[in-house]
């Protein structure tokens, strides 16, 4: 007798894509933060991290046209997505960040590290000497997150 179970974890009967939630109230988050600690949602908080890559770039039409670029970064932690609206061409591989003020946000269902003109400053300090091994960290982008009963972001599954 064989029993089909799967090595995949199913989200909740409950789940709603994040990108369908209100969004919640920025909470104030102030001080240095690591990538692993970081939640959908929140503001205010300072990071460092290395930029790893180049993702995309495009642009989007408001009253103006604005380029965004989008790359992936690290730290010591985990890793995500960090998407630089302006100047973001002026940053590339190996470059160490430092963010001030940032702001995390969930777009088209992928979890986002964002500095805009709005909120956030982001600023080279150093390059190639941040910590970061390949491979052993988890990517916050590519959790898929879900509410929980407390109306709080958690990435599913659990890391």
């Amino acid at each position: 007798m064989s029993s089909s179970s799967s090595s995949t974890p199913v989200p909740p009967q409950r789940f709603i894509p994040a990108s369908q939630l209100l969004k919640p109230i920025p909470l104030q988050r102030t001080g240095e933060i690591k990538i692993k600690d970081l939640k959908p949602w929140i503001r205010g908080f300072d990071l460092k991290c290395i930029i790893l890559q180049h993702l995309s770039h495009r642009s989007l039409k408001t009253v103006t046209e604005v380029e965004l670029h989008s790359f992936l970064v690290a730290d010591e932690t985990a890793l995500c997505t960090l998407v630089i609206w302006e100047n973001g061409q002026y940053f590339k591989s190996g470059d160490i960040v430092q963010i001030n003020q940032g702001e995390t946000r969930i777009h088209e269902d992928t979890f986002e590290l964002t500095v805009n003109s709005n909120y956030g400053k982001i600023k080279v300090v150093d390059w190639d000497v941040l910590t970061y091994v390949e491979n052993e960290f988890p990517n916050l982008s590519s959790f898929l997150w879900v509410q929980t009963d407390n109306k709080y972001l958690k990435p599913f599954p659990n890391f």
